[in-house]
């Protein structure tokens, strides 16, 4: 998890760096940015190339194949996935990479 936001000092100073470069993003922005980026990380690892976007929607994360068919979607209990990483962003980021692991390693993801 090297250079993934795994908490919410982590998206603080994200935040600022951006402001520092002229970008007014939210925490909540940065919040969902960081977690696309790293579902989206394991997914090419995964499939060693570029061949699915995830999508951070509420409590859910839609992963789509390109041809832009949903193949898969993730979800957390909490309200959204954003409120979900206030609470324990380390726990987050640990369930999306435990929950797309599985998925590939049981097909559910597969091209």
């Amino acid at each position: 998890m090297n250079g993934i936001a795994t908490s919410m000092a982590d998206i603080e100073k994200l935040v600022e760096t951006a402001k520092k470069n002229g970008h007014d993003y939210t925490t909540d922005q940065v919040i969902v940015s960081s977690l696309q980026d790293w579902a989206k990380e394991l997914l090419d690892e995964g499939f060693e190339g570029s061949y699915f976007t995830p999508k951070v929607d509420g409590n859910q994360i839609h992963i789509t194949d390109v041809m832009g068919k949903e193949v898969t979607t993730l979800s957390v209990p909490d309200t959204s996935y954003v409120a979900a990483f206030k609470k324990d962003g380390a726990a987050v980021v640990h369930g999306i990479e435990l929950a797309i692991r599985d998925q590939i390693d049981n097909g559910k993801i597969k091209f």
